[in-house]
């Protein structure tokens, strides 16, 4: 069987990707790698139709925001509107468009929560602030490793039978398969605490694995815990 990757692929067909062109450190593969790539992009069709009700509800519920809402009815809107962007950079197909229509509306909330807090200057300081960690956060979404991570504990499919993007068992063969340009981006979702449990375990795989690259990834990763603890008492 032949199975051509999808030009826009989604987050299980990157992540059965990754699985299959780095088979020696990830668990035996259970069926023909096109039959896997099959069900990969089964499944993140079925994911876009979840993310696809998810999107079209908050359209309905920020198109009913009045000039005067509670701010709290607006936070909560821009938080679903942030959530939805992130989970729209696993999704399959080109979906430029889609991102376009939820940062214009996460900026139109932010402007009516910053109208609110106009007055308040700990309020505008902590807005500024918010806005900061997002624009970094937008930054990292661009790498499609950070967003599968990101995405796969973001209840989009949540008791609808649609498992994690990665599983924990598939953490680290994916962390020492990675590229380095690609590794250096995600390891900023880690903590100190984190880091020094991948390293552990990393070490532990790779014991019996004389693998290269994996074992410049988990030097990598080691280095990253140096600094984590030297910076960022």
């Amino acid at each position: 069987m032949y199975f051509k990757p999808s030009e826009f692929p989604g987050g299980y067909e990157r992540q059965c990707l990754r699985r299959i062109n780095r088979a020696e450190l990830f668990p035996e593969l259970t069926a023909d790698p096109a039959a896997l790539l099959l069900e990969a992009v089964r499944k993140d069709r079925a994911f876009e139709t979840v993310f696809s009700s998810q999107f079209e509800a908050i359209l309905t519920r920020a198109a009913a925001l009045k000039p005067t809402e509670e701010t709290e009815v607006v936070l909560a809107v821009k938080a679903e509107l942030n959530r939805l962007y992130t989970v729209s950079c696993s999704l399959c197909g080109e979906q430029s468009m889609v991102q376009q229509g939820l940062q214009r509306l996460i900026d139109l909330t932010m402007q009516s929560v910053k109208r609110a807090a106009v007055d308040d200057a700990v309020a505008m300081k902590e807005l500024q602030q918010e806005q900061e960690a997002r624009t970094l956060h937008c930054k990292l979404l661009k790498c499609d490793l950070v967003a599968d991570l990101l995405n796969s504990h973001s209840g989009v499919g949540s008791g609808q039978g649609i498992a994690s993007f990665i599983p924990p068992e598939e953490l680290l063969p994916t962390l020492l398969s990675a590229d380095k340009a690609v590794l250096a981006e995600v390891v900023q979702l880690f903590d100190r605490q984190q880091v020094s449990e991948i390293t552990e375990q990393a070490a532990a795989l790779l014991e019996n694995l004389k693998i290269p690259e994996a074992i410049e990834n988990l030097e990598f990763i080691k280095g990253y815990g140096v600094y984590l603890e030297t910076h960022r008492q």
